[in-house]
């Protein structure tokens, strides 16, 4: 399972601020679950930060 997810599912609250996207943290060490760590107002620029940190996350396994 990868940690770091796009979701293009939002509460409302973010999308009527204008974000389409998010990255969420499947692992991140709270009580409530997954995570939304960064919202993005496309889903392409959301898919870019998701690369860079996959590319980070290999570098340093």
């Amino acid at each position: 399972m990868k940690r770091f997810v796009v979701s293009t599912k939002l509460p409302k609250f973010y999308r009527d601020q204008g974000f389409k996207a998010e990255i969420i943290d499947r692992k991140h060490p709270s009580d409530g679950g997954p995570v939304a760590i960064e919202w993005f107002k496309t889903q392409a620029e959301a898919n870019e930060a998701l690369a860079l940190i996959d590319a980070r996350e290999s570098a340093t396994v």
